[in-house]
């Protein structure tokens, strides 16, 4: 394809470490169409990678102390906009200076800027006052504090329920489209015969070597409940009904862990201990023919658009909640969290073939998500 004029820069937040995955696809999409991008975290110096960062979202939701308070009022519709102003002032008062790095960034009229969490978008929008921002709310329901914004960010938004949402907060209509979530290449290649090779996998009412990815992340995923979980599987690993891999958010977690399983004895190729980075999400993904995880925003639409059935584990903040009660409607996903027995839990919906059912859901809602519409939505909105 002939090679555009544009170029795009898709923003995101490490702290939020999902948000890389979007902007990442979101930079795939765009150059299958000709346009050049890079995937940057205003927070770095050189755009690349960091979890260093000064935003005053990162300081509260990783505090102990704070982020209860904050999964309270940043609920979906509970507090007036107004009560997020200070906190709009505070996060442009205190980043500066990633706003004249981002001015130094935009000096071609032709750039496209994207973000996939809502922090660097503001920064950018006072960056580039006069430029249309594309933020891509990574939630099904997204937080109080979006409720107050720059004029000049335009909302692309996962599905119908995202965009009721923002238009009560208050937005135009004509700022807020629906597009599909962005989604990885390595999820959209061959995805149909991995679907009907998960139905074959799953069919039989004796479970023998059946892929089961687990996630860790967050209050309520880390080291205790991996180490719980890792309890509850090590007999079906062991006895050759499955193969785990976990997939663990920090250095230290992987290490207590990988100790863990050596302590117990199970061997590599019964469990497998990694860290969570894009890349060893994807393959991950596409191998596994059950996933175990809470339910994130990037994770719970990857997730579909893989058609993986999920069981999901104990939510992080009431974004998360409304995720997983999302899922489990549309009969893609069941709660695990209150199962002190998983694997039987697992077992039971796979003889009973309740598993069918969720997989198929699944790559059902997902099919939307596939068809990769966010890079010409935007495109048609900058003809306009």
């Amino acid at each position: 394809m002939k090679p555009s004029s544009r170029s795009l820069l898709s923003l995101y937040l490490m702290g939020g470490f999902g948000h890389i995955k979007p902007a990442q696809a979101l930079v795939e999409q765009f150059h299958k169409l000709g346009i050049h991008g890079v995937s940057y975290d205003p927070f770095s110096p050189d755009g690349s990678p960091t979890k260093e960062t000064a935003n005053l979202y990162n300081f509260i939701t990783t505090s102990p102390f704070l982020s209860p308070f904050w999964n309270l009022i940043s609920r979906h519709d509970l507090l007036p906009a107004a009560i997020f102003e200070p906190g709009h002032a505070l996060e442009i008062l205190a980043n500066l200076k990633v706003i004249q790095r981002l001015k130094r960034l935009g000096l071609d009229r032709h750039l496209i800027i994207t973000a996939t969490h809502w922090t660097p978008a503001l920064l950018a929008a006072h960056a580039f006052p006069h430029t249309p921002i594309f933020l891509y709310v990574t939630d099904i329901h997204p937080h109080g504090l979006w409720k107050t914004t720059p004029k000049n960010i335009h909302y692309l938004v996962p599905m119908e329920e995202t965009k009721i949402d923002i238009l009560r907060y208050g937005m135009d209509s004509d700022r807020v489209t629906i597009c599909s979530f962005p989604i990885h290449n390595e999820i959209l290649t061959n995805n149909q015969a991995r679907h009907l090779r998960r139905l074959n996998t799953l069919r039989r009412k004796r479970p023998e070597k059946i892929d089961v990815l687990i996630i860790s992340g967050g209050a309520g995923t880390g080291r205790q409940q991996m180490r719980h979980l890792i309890d509850k599987f090590s007999h079906p690993a062991k006895t050759n009904q499955v193969k785990v891999t976990f997939l663990v958010s920090t250095p230290q977690l992987e290490v207590d862990l990988i100790s863990y399983c050596a302590k117990i004895k199970t061997h590599k190729a019964e469990i497998f201990v990694d860290r969570y980075t894009p890349h060893s999400l994807y393959p991950a993904l596409t191998h596994a023919e059950i996933l175990i995880t809470k339910a994130g925003g990037d994770i719970t639409f990857e997730a579909l658009a893989e058609g993986l059935p999920i069981y999901c584990l104990k939510d992080v903040g009431d974004h998360e909640r409304l995720n997983r009660q999302y899922l489990e409607l549309i009969g893609a996903a069941r709660p695990l969290f209150l199962s002190q027995q998983p694997w039987q839990q697992i077992e039971s919906d796979i003889l009973s073939e309740e598993i069918l059912l969720m997989t198929q859901a699944s790559h059902r809602h997902g099919a939307f998500h596939r068809r990769s519409t966010t890079p010409k939505v935007i495109l048609n909105f900058l003809k306009h």
